[in-house]
């Protein structure tokens, strides 16, 4: 029996309006450097995912290599701001919450991010467990974020419903005894609960 199910954030609870964040940003500004950028992604970014690095520090450094015309803050605004919570996946989990099931949110992201998000979105509210790759350390699949969930929820592997839009989370997920689902569409993952 299900007893809890994790929900990731980008791709699942939370959808970008228009394009992608960097592909809005080399349309709308072709001056700035898509290499700079997809290094600073590939590399640093993933370090401010696990909470070694802070991020604004980091850009402040970037910014002039990037070719942005802007500052550190209207960058983070610019991309912070592009997207939506997802109204039918937030009403399941008011169904599920009604019906006991804890739900939890489990994102790789940075702190400056996630502060926007939660303040704009209201997530401390939405969630009974807010899981940040950012606060426990290191990302999915790292198998220390799904024993960080076992031991915040004392549940069983098998109680809890790990879904993400990325396979290689789930199959870890499963790999240490959560039920899994790959996420692709709304009408997909409500039929598990039919």
């Amino acid at each position: 029996m299900i007893k809890a199910v994790v929900f990731d954030f980008d791709g699942m609870v939370y959808h970008e309006t228009t394009h992608k964040f960097t592909d809005r940003l080399f349309l709308e500004y072709p001056q700035v450097n898509k290499n700079k950028v997809q290094e600073f992604f590939s590399n640093e970014f993933v370090h401010c995912q696990n909470g070694e690095k802070d991020m604004k520090k980091i850009l402040q450094d970037r910014l002039a290599e990037w070719n942005y015309p802007g500052s550190v803050e209207e960058l983070m605004e610019y991309w912070f701001s592009n997207g939506a919570i997802d109204k039918k996946i937030l009403n399941l989990i008011e169904e599920f919450k009604a019906r006991g099931i804890i739900c939890i949110l489990c994102t790789n992201t940075e702190k400056y991010r996630f502060e926007y998000m939660e303040k704009n979105f209201n997530l401390d509210t939405v969630f009974d467990l807010l899981v940040c790759s950012f606060e426990v350390g290191v990302r999915k699949p790292n198998p220390k974020i799904y024993e960080y969930i076992i031991e915040r929820t004392s549940l069983l592997p098998e109680e809890i419903l790990f879904c993400d839009n990325e396979q290689d989370r789930v199959e870890s997920a499963e790999q240490h005894g959560f039920q899994g689902h790959v996420y692709t569409t709304f009408e997909n993952f409500k039929k598990l609960f039919s």
